[in-house]
């Protein structure tokens, strides 16, 4: 693989890292219970975009440590694809010391990926809960694995002297869904003033009110 190539699969990585982050820590943070009052009447929504976090994150995480003969013959994208074509020796080295620490994740991310986001094992759809009790996946191991991941693409980097950092992302996604729902808490408060001025007698209007 020439070093133009690697710089080019490097950044389709990080990329999916990037995305990655994204879809795990904004449904990370919509999983506070004070937050369910606000999907009253939007249930259909807020279980579609909660379910596709969930799916995202942990099907982004498996390609981004695809191992497998396509991986091998650098067909796919992937962390172990890279690794083999890091020119630093000691940070190749370093780089498969932490990949060996979160093997048993690695399979049961693999595992969920196969049998249930990509394909529809007939057994483990009609049944999740078997699947995950099986490869059960620890949210905070997770979280470890994310940190764990920053490092590789340290030790990744076509460059040894780079700016590549995610410091604050994670906290910036958590923020990000606070501000819309405190837009939701004042849309609710607005609405619950309005039905409270129609109950005293005060006449018809729509709400929010036509344009």
């Amino acid at each position: 693989m020439t070093s133009k190539e690697y710089e080019k699969r490097f950044e389709g990585a990080y990329s999916l890292l990037v995305e990655a982050h994204s879809f795990f820590f904004v449904w990370r943070a919509l999983q506070k219970k004070e937050y369910e009052h606000y999907w009253r009447g939007t249930g259909n929504f807020w279980n579609a975009v909660i379910s596709s976090l969930n799916h995202s994150w942990m099907l982004a995480l498996a390609k981004i440590y695809e191992e497998s003969r396509y991986s091998k013959r650098d067909e796919v994208i992937s962390i172990y694809s890279l690794v083999e074509h890091q020119a630093d020796t000691a940070r190749k080295i370093e780089a498969k010391r932490l990949l060996a620490k979160r093997k048993g994740l690695f399979k049961n991310l693999k595992s969920i990926r196969n049998r249930l986001l990509a394909h529809n094992n007939a057994k483990h759809r009609a049944d999740p809960k078997v699947l995950f009790q099986k490869y059960p996946i620890k949210y905070v191991e997770v979280e470890a694995l994310f940190e764990m991941t920053e490092e590789l693409f340290h030790l990744l980097h076509p460059q040894s002297n780079h700016s590549l950092s995610m410091e604050g992302f994670n906290e910036k996604c958590g923020k990000d869904v606070e501000v819309i729902m405190k837009k939701m808490k004042f849309w609710e408060d607005e609405l619950l003033k309005h039905h409270k001025r129609l109950e005293k007698g005060e006449p018809y209007s729509d709400f929010p009110p036509k344009p």
